[in-house]
């Protein structure tokens, strides 16, 4: 047992904004090499996605509402 209890504790300013911060573009180039598309992406999925059910088959998780694999 933890002498604080089992309170959720954030961390830091400092970490948080580390963590939080959004992730550098992903570059794609055309096979000319003449084009770049700089693609955005989440840092973390919502906690409403992780929790969502999944099924498993075969090994693999799949999200049932949009029929993909699951993380």
């Amino acid at each position: 047992n933890s002498p604080l209890g089992n309170l959720y504790r954030l961390p830091p300013p400092e970490i948080r904004q580390i963590v939080d911060a959004p992730p550098l573009p992903a570059l794609s180039f055309s096979p000319q090499r003449d084009k770049i598309l700089f693609l955005k992406r989440r840092a973390l999925p919502p906690l409403s996605e992780l929790a969502r059910p999944e099924e498993k088959l075969a090994g693999m998780r799949i999200d049932g509402k949009c029929n993909t694999r699951s993380r």
